[in-house]
Order: structure tokens, then C-alpha cells, then sequence
């Protein structure tokens, strides 16, 4: 599925699974990229 550029949009994915390019921009863009993880075995409080 293609997903066009559009002013105000926000796309959120999980790229490991979802294939995926970044195309060339022709004008400015941001782009935010974080990391949600779960699997850390949580740590004592001290």
C-alpha cells in the first residue's frame, strides 16, 4: 500500500513488520524515530 505525502499527516508503523523506503523530498519534512520496548527485565529500585 503506497501512503502519499500529506500536509499534517502523521504515520506510525512497526517497521519489523512492514517493508518500507523513504523517497526523496522535494520540500523540508521532519521525521521522529523512537523505540518502544517491552522485553527489559526491569531493574530494583535502590
Amino acid at each position: 500500500r503506497e501512503i502519499l505525502p500529506v500536509g499534517g499527516r502523521l504515520v506510525l508503523f512497526r517497521s519489523e513488520l512492514l517493508e518500507h523506503e523513504v523517497l526523496p523530498a522535494r520540500r523540508e519534512r521532519y521525521s521522529l524515530t523512537g523505540w518502544l520496548r517491552n522485553d527489559d527485565p526491569v531493574l530494583p529500585a535502590k
